[in-house]
């Protein structure tokens, strides 16, 4: 089993605290089940089955929180997931970033859309290494 942070400021965060009760249950199951880059299979089904709604509450909560990720056909990556599990930046040398950055290349178009995010954030600089540059503080 992984273990992860969790931000418990999250539930002062304005956008979290306005979204549905299921939205942020949601969003909470997809922080524990995605993978260590934060991409998850989207699995409606599955996610529908396990918190115990039917598949199509599953679809709308989606919706309402796609603030929170990118997405194609298959999988969606939550845009702070690295961020926030202290991941950032990515390093060559650090053995942990090498399963990262291994997934990350295996979703080159959510990759893309990632580095542009993250850049227009501040969270790293794409300037030299791709994976070493520093990370700015909050």
């Amino acid at each position: 089993m992984t273990l992860r942070w969790t931000d418990t400021g999250k539930w002062d965060d304005k956008w979290f605290r306005t979204l549905k009760p299921i939205e942020k249950l949601l969003f909470n199951y997809i922080c524990d089940n995605c993978d260590c880059a934060g991409f998850w299979e989207i699995d409606t089904e599955y996610a529908a089955w396990i918190i115990g709604i039917n598949p199509e509450v599953i679809e709308a909560a989606l919706k309402g929180l796609e603030k929170c990720y990118f997405k194609n056909e298959r999988f969606l990556v939550l845009k702070n997931f690295l961020f926030h599990q202290g991941n950032l930046p990515l390093n060559r040398k650090n053995k942990c970033h090498l399963g990262i950055m291994k997934r990350l290349g295996q979703h080159v178009d959510l990759w893309e859309r990632l580095k542009e995010y993250w850049s227009s954030k501040n969270y790293v600089t794409f300037e030299h290494n791709l994976f070493s540059s520093g990370r700015k503080s909050k």
